[in-house]
């Protein structure tokens, strides 16, 4: 399965992923795709070194809302102990908007689901820790 990394700050275009397996064969879903991602947050504490490693840690309990490109609230997921979350949603293309979570800010990040394909998603944002 392929991850596309997402950043806070860059401009990131629609992406989609690869078919998911299932024992080695393709499962079909109808009109509807999986979205799986894994949020992390950086810089873990506010000391660093110039040179130094930026350490990371996962978004654990952040809130995500599903929109679609007209910016209508399609669900919202909520990231687990480890950053990660999964939704099963209709094709198309979404925007994953992070609300007033009390770190980093409010960005979209577009990402586009195929029908009966996975769509893996990997997002970094900042914690505002300096």
């Amino acid at each position: 399965m392929l991850w596309i990394p997402a950043c806070m700050d860059a401009n990131v275009s629609p992406v989609s992923g690869t078919a998911s397996t299932h024992a080695g064969k393709a499962v079909n879903h109808g009109d509807s795709g999986v979205l799986n991602g894994v949020v992390s947050m950086s810089p873990s504490g506010p000391v660093q070194r110039p040179g130094g490693h930026v350490s990371s840690r996962p978004a654990a309990n952040v809130s995500i809302q599903i929109e679609n490109m007209d910016k209508q609230i399609i669900t919202t997921v909520t990231t687990d102990h480890s950053g990660r979350f999964s939704k099963r949603i209709s094709e198309g293309e979404y925007r994953l908007v992070f609300p007033s979570s009390g770190a980093g800010k409010n960005f979209p990040v577009p990402v586009l689901v195929e029908a009966g394909k996975e769509t893996r998603i990997q997002i970094q944002y900042d914690s505002g820790i300096r």
